[in-house]
């Protein structure tokens, strides 16, 4: 992948691609000599066909004689065509098909030009719109894609006054100069208008009330993008196009005879009270020669001609390029280009060369029409530095810059064996602005408009210079990335550009595409360039399709090795495949509340919380066992066992934190379902002592109910008799809540209950309760229990049955002597009624004699005997012994 330090230096490339570190000005101002080299490379000639051939003969003789104003051929680089005007028809010749046109017109032919189609007008299929002014009118023609001819489109401008020149600037504008005025002709799909920037709305529609005196006609105009400059006979008229608005008006001392934009380079000046950007090179051709250059309000400096000129002799200004038409000969001054790169002001800041015959045509080539079309390319760069015999003054000349045309020059795999030498160590950051060069007509296209063959080209160029950074190799797998993407059409990234690819931006879209994307492939073509986490993704998408468990496991294992995201492992939990799932959960980064949450939906089986176990973090293990108490424990079906598993208890798991995990449950938490946990641990793992003494802390630290109380009280009585008591007393606690109807969810000792519960509100039942689980006095005992068996002797039994008295109240005397006081019926036996209580004999014979001995009423002494008689069959002898 791409690092950062890769990215800023590429992004440094970028800005010096397009950046020039020297202004024409600045070249032209510091030097006024010429250099004399040949930089004017024969490329081919080519044939004219004889008919044309004639004509351009006809016309060279009529402009030289003055029967013509102008030239009436040239040559449209655009669409390599040559065009030739005879009387009222227009000739057009392609050098590629060879392939002439004839378009007749009802009137003389005076200007072709080129004009590249606005997709908001023209429909894409047209390449091309031939521009064809005659006397009056404006007629568009186009070029269609993949068809031979020109088609006229139906639009079409009238002039009112005949057109001296018309020039198109790269924005597509259209702009021309009548013999006082200068004009945009704006057009769209319903027709053309045209603007005069010196004409306003009153003047335009009462020009009688607006008489303009023209002061002196326009000898020539030129357009740039930002700027347009006219000529008159003593004055230079600069319009800013933003507005197409005039600036400024510079008078001059000379007349000139042409007029040309050299560079715009948008500085700021003020113009009625704005900020505008205006600063502009305007080069004004004199009569013999001599150019005067001029900003958008002076002169700045002059350069004479590098030949002696005759009156004769024609000029012509494009951009940085000055060329001189003689009868015998043509002169070319061009602008030294090393200059550019590594100015120096001793040296020459132009150089000339004189061509043959024939009227030189200037452009990106330069065509020499004359019998036949010779076509010269100008050396720049890195050609010249292939071609120049003297190597070692080019790369002085063009300083640092030189090891960026070497790689060019080795990128197009061109012998390079005489200068190697000079070039053994290359600086990397020339390397990349080679890559920019080499990819820069479509690196910034969207993919889905980029041609494959574009690609193929580059990716060659590049092969031959990956030797020097390990970045070059990186934008050929790039490269290749893109057109295994076309070829596999992955909308995702159609929209992006190379330039995104590089940068990695839309990391997201990029991933996605890999999904369709054969891995085999991409290791092959791309592993420079898409990382090791891209490559492992791609194949982990792949073997996911497949949908088996064996796949499955190689896709996490695949997963495993780079930075996994939710949506794929989303795509591993929807496959079931639960154990893949808990693997990658353990690789990725995550907060803890998240991180349950993601367990929760894959610790559904068996296999997968063996594996979440087994960790040796903390925080990690208490998120599973966090997660399997949401999921109540339950496993459901999956793929990576191979039968549904039985649901699991948490206290039976096997892990070295699972008893401080329950024992901060214990503590932090209030769900009765967690605390309750940790005793249970305890008491599974046959630690009864520490269980009870767990339950008794969360007796008391809890807010329980009563009831959960005595379920707790319950549990530990199991294992400690102790605490039976505490147990009895809780009940008979919850007994007296529910008769009073009020909570009481603190636990009471026996005596409090007793004295402010049971006792004053006359539950005398639960009251010997109390009394029967602690030791009391008797009197006291007595006294509940009078309270409690009112009613007849009948009823006592009954009564003291329902108590199940064991302790400190079964106590026979009391019992004995409140049953005695009451009104006895030969009905009731009392040994009867004791034996059914659960007494002694033995005590109950001893009682009974106690109480024959000391009770002195007949009838209860009767009554005794009586009883014991009947129940015991014992004699007088034995009941007075």
């Amino acid at each position: 992948m791409i690092e950062n330090t890769e990215m800023d230096l590429f992004v440094k490339a970028e800005e010096k691609f397009k950046t020039p570190s020297v202004s024409v000005r600045q070249i032209l101002n510091s030097c006024s000599d010429y250099s004399t080299e040949k930089k004017l490379k024969k490329a081919r000639e080519l044939q004219i066909p004889y008919d044309l051939r004639n004509y351009i003969v006809e016309n060279d003789k009529a402009y030289e004689s003055g029967k013509t104003n102008g030239i009436r051929y040239g040559v449209l680089e655009e669409i390599n065509t040559l065009y030739v005007i005879h009387d009222n028809t227009l000739y057009l010749y392609s050098f590629l098909s060879s392939y002439k046109n004839v378009l007749p017109f009802s009137e003389n032919v005076l200007f072709v030009r080129c004009l590249k189609p606005k997709a908001s007008i023209f429909q894409k299929k047209i390449l091309t719109i031939i521009l064809v002014v005659t006397q009056t009118k404006l007629f568009f023609f186009c070029v269609k894609e993949g068809e031979d001819g020109f088609f006229e489109v139906k639009i079409e401008h009238t002039f009112t006054e005949a057109l001296k020149d018309i020039k198109v600037n790269d924005d597509s504008r259209i702009f021309a100069i009548t013999k006082y005025d200068v004009m945009e002709v704006k057009y769209d799909m319903y027709g053309c208008t045209s603007h005069n920037p010196d004409v306003n709305f009153f003047e335009y529609f009462m020009p009688i009330l607006f008489l303009r005196r023209k002061i002196s006609p326009i000898v020539d105009f030129d357009v740039k993008n930002n700027f347009l400059v006219t000529l008159t006979r003593n004055e230079i008229v600069v319009y800013a196009l933003s507005k197409f608005k005039k600036i400024n008006v510079i008078l001059t001392c000379r007349t000139y005879q042409k007029i040309g934009i050299v560079e715009e380079d948008g500085t700021n000046v003020v113009v009625n009270n704005k900020l505008m950007s205006t600063n502009v090179l305007i080069c004004a051709v004199g009569c013999n020669g001599e150019r005067d250059y001029y900003d958008s309000t002076r002169l700045l400096f002059s350069r004479e001609c590098p030949l002696k000129t005759k009156d004769t002799d024609r000029f012509e200004v494009q951009g940085t390029n000055f060329v001189v038409h003689s009868s015998d000969k043509n002169v070319l001054v061009v602008l030294n280009d090393d200059q550019l790169y590594n100015f120096d002001k001793k040296r020459a800041a132009e150089n000339y060369e004189i061509t043959g015959n024939g009227r030189l045509f200037c452009g990106k080539r330069m065509f020499l029409v004359s019998d036949t079309v010779i076509v010269y390319e100008h050396l720049k760069g890195p050609e010249y530095l292939l071609s120049t015999k003297n190597t070692y003054r080019a790369a002085r000349n063009y300083g640092q810059i030189v090891s960026l045309f070497y790689l060019l020059i080795k990128a197009d795999n061109r012998d390079t064996n005489s200068f190697d030498c000079s070039f053994s160590q290359i600086d990397r950051n020339f390397v990349y602005l080679a890559v920019v060069h080499i990819i820069q007509h479509f690196y910034r296209l969207p993919i889905r408009k980029i041609y494959l063959i574009d690609l193929d080209v580059a990716i060659r160029k590049l092969r031959n210079i990956n030797e020097y950074d390990a970045f070059v190799k990186k934008v050929i797998g790039c490269l290749n990335f893109v057109k295994i993407a076309v070829d596999y059409q992955c909308t995702y990234i159609m929209d992006m550009s190379v330039r995104d690819l590089l940068l990695n931006k839309y990391a997201e879209k990029r991933k996605k595409s890999l999904e369709s994307i054969n891995l085999l492939l991409l290791k092959n073509k791309c592993a420079d360039f898409l990382s090791l986490n891209d490559l492992f993704y791609n194949s982990a998408l792949n073997l996911i399709k497949r949908g088996s468990r064996e796949a499955l496991a190689r896709a996490v294992d695949d997963l495993l090795n780079c930075d996994v995201e939710h949506s794929i492992f989303q795509r591993i939990l929807d496959a079931k495949y639960y154990l893949g799932a808990v693997k990658l959960l353990k690789k990725m980064k995550l907060g803890y509340e998240e991180r349950v949450q993601l367990l929760c939906k894959s610790l559904l089986c068996q296999n997968a919380l063996l594996e979440a176990l087994d960790d040796p973090r903390e925080d990690f293990v208490y998120a599973v066992f966090d997660a399997f108490l949401r999921n109540k424990s339950r496993f459901n079906d999956c793929l990576c066992c191979d039968e549904k598993c039985d649901d699991m208890n948490i206290i039976s798991l096997s892990s070295p934190f699972l008893e401080s995990f329950l024992r901060e449950k214990f503590y932090e938490s209030d769900n009765k379902e967690e605390f309750d946990l940790y005793w249970k641990f305890l008491i599974y793992k046959k630690r009864q002592s520490e269980g009870v003494k767990c339950i008794n802390t969360l007796i008391d630290i809890k807010q329980l109910t009563l009831e959960h109380k005595i379920e707790y009280l319950t549990v530990v009585s199991a294992f400690d008799q102790s605490n039976k008591t505490k147990l009895q007393i809780a009940k008979l606690q919850y007994e007296i809540a529910n008769r009073m109807k009020t909570a009481m969810d603190t636990l009471l000792d026996a005596q409090t209950l007793f004295n402010e519960y049971a006792y004053p509100n006359g539950f005398y039942d639960i009251a010997l309760k109390l009394l029967d689980l602690c030791d009391c006095e008797k009197e006291v005992i007595f006294d509940v229990m009078l309270k409690y068996l009112k009613g007849p002797a009948s009823e006592i039994e009954g009564k003291l049955a329902k108590l199940h008295l064991k302790g400190s109240c079964h106590n026979i005397s009391v019992i004995l002597t409140i049953f005695l006081s009451k009104k006895l019926s030969d009905e009731l036996n009392v040994c009867n009624m004791l034996n059914n209580l659960n007494y002694n004999k033995d005590k109950i014979v001893e009682t009974i004699r106690k109480e024959l001995k000391y009770n002195v009423s007949p009838d209860v002494k009767k009554y005794l005997a009586k009883c014991i008689r009947s129940t015991y069959g014992m004699s007088e002898n034995e009941i007075n012994y």
